[in-house]
């Protein structure tokens, strides 16, 4: 089997995987991530063929691309803009994360920023500022709170306070 390729589990057969261009030998030939074998067979495992395929493939052009190819600047790289960092990036930050080659993303914290953010703009315009000088408020508390130890409010419980002034606003008599 060539250097290249790379025995799938269960006798799924072999796969070729991709190599790095910026990381070459001194013959020229490109040398792979030494942790990508183990990367083909997290996703074989865990995925059917064709999806599988498809992991290695996005990730043979990030390795590719000219980029760095550090795991973290890889998962950062693979994230689609939006609500959803997409399957593919969802696959490396578990195969990152599982194997300590790279910190997890701030995903959900950038989705609860983006909700938050939402709910002070549907607030009544002679409100937004109070609100949005509220939010920040208790963000200083969530980010006081894990940094002593102590148990900081959900984002959830966030976003149901802004959800509840947002719904204050339009009462009548205000």
């Amino acid at each position: 089997m060539p250097d290249w390729c790379c025995a799938l589990p269960a006798g799924k057969g072999t796969l070729a995987v991709p190599s790095s261009a910026g990381n070459t030998s001194a013959t020229g030939s490109p040398i792979p991530p030494s942790w990508l074998g183990d990367f083909v067979a997290h996703v074989a495992t865990r995925h059917c063929i064709a999806r599988a395929c498809g992991f290695v493939t996005d990730l043979g052009r990030l390795l590719e691309d000219g980029h760095s190819t550090s795991p973290q600047a890889l998962l950062e790289r693979s994230r689609r803009p939006g609500r959803s960092m997409g399957s593919f990036a969802r696959a490396l930050e578990d195969f990152f994360t599982l194997h300590h080659l790279a910190l997890p993303t701030d995903q959900a914290e950038r989705l609860a920023a983006g909700g938050r953010q939402r709910r002070i703009e549907a607030v009544p315009e002679p409100l937004r500022q109070a609100v949005a000088a509220f939010n920040t408020s208790r963000m200083r508390a969530q980010d006081r709170a894990r940094r002593a130890g102590t148990r900081p409010r959900s984002n959830h419980t966030l976003e149901t306070a802004l959800a509840t002034l947002r719904d204050l606003g339009p009462l009548p008599g205000r």
